[in-house]
């Protein structure tokens, strides 16, 4: 049997959610006025790395070229992959993470046999503003490679690390400290908050992930309800080894009209964690009540 924990936030306001004790009774939860559940930076301050072949495996060699930051969905890591196998191949990233927190990138570079493709792995702006990076210390990230007819796989790096010039100088994200909803076997989750409007998909509850582990996890939820409702939910976290990440729980616009719920007041769930290789179920903990 799982018990009740029964949680409750509170959110400042001006977008940023510090959570703050109350006086008399348990705090509740004032909704952040903006979507993102931290304040992002104004931009990305210019920070670059040294040309480096963080590649030369199984015949394809990958080169780092250098850091960007005039593409259309954020900053870019240019470059220059060869192929010098008989097969055309497809790279990609995985477990990408800067200054340790884990961001979504775009990348996907097919190149044909005897040829060279010049790209750029994409981090995407709406990830770094949700953690709040404002300059690029370190990248790290591993290049999955497989055959681009069959899909098989061929094979995947080591962690890949790349120091930028400002390295010495970065600062850790200034993530709120949030509600602590769960800690044991090297993982820490914090609720950071629920935003106030939903997009068109849904309602996004935050939080904030840390695996301090030597495996790589995946956090996902399980038995979600609002308000007594069973809806439909959208989170499957993915974070390295010794890495942070801060993601959300969206709760589908569409269950919660189909139940008439148009002020949320509590959710309940409970997350399932496990081992990213194996499937090896680490953790299902007690019963979350966030209440609102």
């Amino acid at each position: 049997m799982k018990r009740n924990l029964h949680i409750c936030l509170i959110a400042v306001l001006v977008g940023v959610l510090l959570i703050a004790g109350c006086a008399s009774g348990p705090p509740k939860a004032e909704q952040p006025s903006t979507p993102s559940a931290v304040q992002p930076e104004e931009e990305i301050a210019v920070a670059d790395i040294e040309e480096t072949v963080i590649c030369d495996q199984n015949g394809i060699v990958v080169t780092a070229k250098g850091l960007s930051y005039g593409g259309l969905f954020g900053p870019e890591l240019k470059i220059v992959a060869e192929n010098k196998t008989n097969r055309t191949v497809t790279i990609q990233a995985r477990d990408v993470s800067v200054n340790d927190y884990m961001v979504s990138v775009i990348f996907s570079c097919d190149v044909a046999p005897g040829k060279s493709a010049v790209d750029e792995i994409t981090f995407q702006n709406s990830s770094l503003e949700l953690i709040g990076i404002e300059t690029f210390g370190k990248i790290e990230l591993k290049l999955h490679v497989f055959d681009a007819d069959s899909f098989g796989d061929l094979f995947d790096t080591d962690v890949i690390v790349l120091h930028t010039t400002a390295y010495e100088h970065i600062e850790p994200p200034s993530v709120p400290e949030g509600i602590k909803v769960y800690e044991g076997n090297g993982i820490r989750i914090s609720a950071l908050g629920l935003t106030d409007e939903p997009d068109w998909l849904g309602r996004s509850l935050y939080f904030h992930v840390e695996n301090d582990t030597d495996r790589d996890i995946v956090v996902q939820v399980r038995e979600v309800s609002v308000n007594g409702f069973m809806v439909d939910t959208i989170m499957s976290s993915t974070v390295a080894a010794g890495k942070k990440m801060v993601d959300d729980l969206l709760i589908m616009e569409s269950s919660l009209e189909e139940a008439g719920i148009q002020t949320v007041e509590n959710v309940e769930f409970y997350f399932h964690i496990f081992d990213d290789d194996t499937w090896e179920a680490i953790a299902d903990t007690d019963v979350i009540v966030l209440e609102f």
